[in-house]
């Protein structure tokens, strides 16, 4: 906290205050012309494994300890498969409670479970030894046509139900698993790859994801460096500034000082525009000359 000196010397009579002061000489930089290159110079980064990712369909992620350490409201969390995060999904399902057996009757295609307590539109997916014909495993399907110990499923849900799943056979050793409402339940950012919950989670729980090909070629690849891999970021440094004549000619030469170079802020890098970049440049101990146009 500073205090007027004035304030201080009132504030304790006698008291005899001196201020030594040293200047501090720092330049801002500012940048609207930079790319990938410049941005590793900066960070003092080095390149590392691009991110590519091969194609996930209805693949089992990693699971969620939330047993362990639950949940909590409105905090992200990543979607993992083999410790790698998932990106551009496109399909994602998240059990809300365990599964439960149940038969499939290819004749009407209806599914018995007694006392199942679903209604019409809740999300399920569908696991077995041998899943029936008609059905794809985890995939997420909707109830219809619900009563009390029966109901069927359709890949899609609108008001007075929907084209119901034609079984052609039973399958062996079938459960359904109740799912979490997507944009009710949980949000997904499919893009980068994480969940955030609508309520507390206290049971683990293991996504299942679809998800597009990355590689260099596509648009959703992203290319990595580990920052700071190069760490010195000081040096001797030369700074001129020009004017705006057709001549170029130099109004402002500084060179032969000692500094280090800092990043202060970075504009939103989206892809779409070009992002501002503000470097401080910190004149250390060698401070050089300047020279001016009269």
């Amino acid at each position: 906290m500073t205090r007027d000196p004035q304030e201080a010397a009132s504030a304790f009579p006698g008291a005899d205050f001196a201020l030594d002061c040293q200047g501090l000489l720092e330049y801002q930089i500012k940048c609207d012309e930079w790319d990938r290159e410049k941005l590793k110079l900066i960070l003092g980064g080095e390149d590392a494994t691009d991110m590519t990712q091969s194609a996930k369909n209805l693949q089992v992620c990693d699971a969620w300890d939330f047993a362990t350490t639950p949940a909590v409201i409105d905090r992200w969390y990543d979607v993992l498969m083999s410790g790698y995060q998932i990106r551009d999904i496109t399909k994602i399902c998240i059990p809300k409670s365990a599964a439960v057996a149940c038969t499939v009757d290819p004749d009407t295609d209806f599914i018995t479970a007694a006392g199942h307590g679903l209604s019409n539109g809740t999300p399920i997916y569908l696991i077995a030894d041998v899943i029936p014909t008609g059905a794809t495993q985890y995939e997420k399907y909707y109830v219809i046509n619900a009563t009390t110990n029966t109901f069927q499923i359709a890949t899609a849900f609108f008001a007075g139900g929907g084209a119901a799943t034609d079984f052609t056979t039973s399958g062996t050793t079938v459960k359904y698993t109740e799912l979490l409402v997507e944009n009710t339940d949980y949000v997904l950012d499919a893009k980068i790859g994480r969940v955030r919950f609508a309520a507390a989670q206290a049971a683990s729980t293991t996504a299942v994801v679809s998800a597009t090909i990355i590689n260099a070629g596509d648009a959703a690849s992203m290319k990595a460096m580990t920052p700071l891999s190069q760490i010195i970021r000081q040096g001797f440094g030369r700074l001129a500034i020009f004017d705006d004549q057709h001549d170029n000619n130099v109004v402002y030469l500084h060179e032969g000082f000692s500094c280090e170079i800092l990043m202060e802020s970075a504009g939103d890098m989206d892809g779409k525009t070009i992002p501002e970049l503000t470097l401080t440049v910190r004149v250390t101990d060698t401070v050089g000359t300047i020279y001016t146009a009269e």
